[in-house]
């Protein structure tokens, strides 16, 4: 079970023209997880380039989730 705000990795298989696909890391939506509810809300991310437009609907988060990601990432190994 999930709680809104968790930083998980999802499998969002494949992409459709500008979709997100493959491994990415979610931020959890749901208020309330279940384990008999079959969907979950999640927003996934990605990292920022250079040399990238970006348009009106990206957020830039700053450093500070990219410090929780190196915290996740060092427990999982």
């Amino acid at each position: 079970m999930y709680s809104r705000g968790d930083i998980i990795k999802v499998n969002l298989e494949f992409n459709i023209g500008n979709e997100l696909g493959g491994l990415h890391y979610c931020i959890v939506l749901n208020k309330y997880d279940n384990t008999r509810n079959g969907a979950l809300n999640v927003i996934p991310l990605t990292s920022r380039k250079d040399n990238k437009k970006y348009d009106s609907s990206s957020v830039n988060l700053g450093k500070e989730l990219y410090n929780v990601f190196q915290e996740k990432i060092k427990k999982e190994k």
